[in-house]
Parts: C-alpha cells; sequence; structure tokens
C-alpha cells in the first residue's frame, strides 16, 4: 500500500514539472493536482481514497498529452503551384475538376488559316537560343540538339471544356501546338507548348527548354 502511495506522489510531482514546462494548464486545473497530491500524502486514508484520487488525477494526464500536442500555427500559405494551377484552369477553361475530354475538334477555316509553328530551343547552361519554322504535320531536327519535333495540331485560341479541344476565334489569343519530341530516335515527350503560359506543361529536359513563339500562318 505504500509503495502505491509512493508512486502516485511521484507521479504527481512529474504532472506538476509537466505544468511549467507546458504552460497550458489554467490555475484551476493546477489547484485540482495539488489537492490530488495532498491526498496522497494522507496516511489515514484507505484503499478507496487513492483509487479515488488516482481516477481524479487521470484526466488531467490525459489533459497535460492533449495539451501539449497542439501544432504550431505558421499561417496560411499558399501553395508552390498555386499561380500555376490558376494558369492552367484557365487554358482547360475551368475543367480541372471534371473528367478531360482531349479531342480535338478545330473548325476547317480556322484550321486552314494556319501552316506551321515557329518555336524556340534553348540551352540552360549557355542561354543560346534556336528558332525553327515546322509545317504542321512535319518532323524537324532541331539543331545539334538530338531532339526531333513533330508538329500534330496548332490551336490559335485553345480552349477545352467538356466537348474536348477546340479554338475560340481564328485569332491567336492563346496559341498552343500539340507536339510530339524525341531524343535519339526515341520518343520522350508528347503533349502541349503554349505560347502565353510557357510554364505550362513544359517540356520536361534537362538541358533543352523547348518553347512556342507563335503559329505561322497559311499564305
Amino acid at each position: 500500500m505504500q509503495d502505491a502511495r509512493c508512486k502516485m506522489l511521484d507521479a504527481g510531482f512529474k504532472m506538476q514539472d509537466a505544468m511549467g514546462f507546458l504552460g497550458c494548464v489554467d490555475a484551476n486545473s493546477k489547484s485540482e493536482i495539488r489537492n490530488s497530491e495532498s491526498e496522497l500524502y494522507s496516511p489515514a486514508e484507505g484503499e478507496s481514497t487513492m483509487r479515488s484520487s488516482f481516477f481524479r488525477v487521470i484526466p488531467l494526464v490525459l489533459f497535460l498529452a492533449a495539451c501539449g500536442a497542439q501544432p504550431e500555427t505558421t499561417g496560411n500559405a499558399a501553395p508552390d503551384d498555386e499561380v500555376h494551377s490558376t494558369a492552367m484552369t484557365e487554358a482547360m477553361g475551368g475543367t480541372m475538376g471534371s473528367p478531360l475530354n482531349t479531342e480535338i475538334t478545330v473548325l476547317p477555316e480556322i484550321a486552314a488559316a494556319w501552316s506551321g509553328v515557329r518555336v524556340q530551343v534553348v540551352e540552360f547552361e549557355t542561354d543560346d537560343a534556336q528558332v525553327f519554322d515546322i509545317v504542321l504535320g512535319d518532323t524537324v531536327e532541331l539543331g545539334d540538339s538530338g531532339l526531333t519535333l513533330t508538329a500534330h495540331a496548332f490551336v490559335p485560341d485553345f480552349v477545352m471544356d467538356e466537348g474536348g479541344i477546340t479554338s475560340r476565334s481564328a485569332d491567336p489569343n492563346n496559341p498552343a501546338v500539340r507536339v510530339l519530341i524525341s531524343e535519339d530516335g526515341a520518343v520522350d515527350y508528347e503533349g502541349w507548348l503554349f505560347a502565353s503560359m510557357p510554364g505550362i506543361h513544359p517540356y520536361p529536359h534537362e538541358r533543352y527548354q523547348v518553347l512556342l513563339v507563335e503559329g505561322i500562318p497559311a499564305e
């Protein structure tokens, strides 16, 4: 019995130290712990009193643990890709939350108004840049980079909605080209390049950046 009282008393002291360390227990809670310790001192009390005191202390221990586990608040920092996501949503016609239809449908008169695209290849290390004019449907070697590019489709005013990909107008308000890029004969990338938003789905290469400059009007 005496050993049990000593263990309970030791637990009371440890809780008091924890209160000072955490600084998160109010005055009433501290007073209740002191009262519990006083009860443990009393040799006149029987086992039932000790058991009652023990169960009074348990909730306070749980409270201390919960108080100490609260995470620090660092503010509502915007995610790093918030600007990227906003731009992507705009480019895709606001359908980021829906299944995407990637079928390309451009009115014949709009498609006929454009014969090709102009792309720029930039080497990251030297900033050397080369410009290439590519006829739609053709495959062109991009200098001595080891890259080749095939221009599949050009959309002058790109928009994507439930009906798929189309052009809102014949004007180059949001020009985009669907490309296939290969390196040393192996397909390396198939997707879209956007002239006004080059950061959206850029060609992922450690040495070269491939950019859409503009569409080339048909003569």
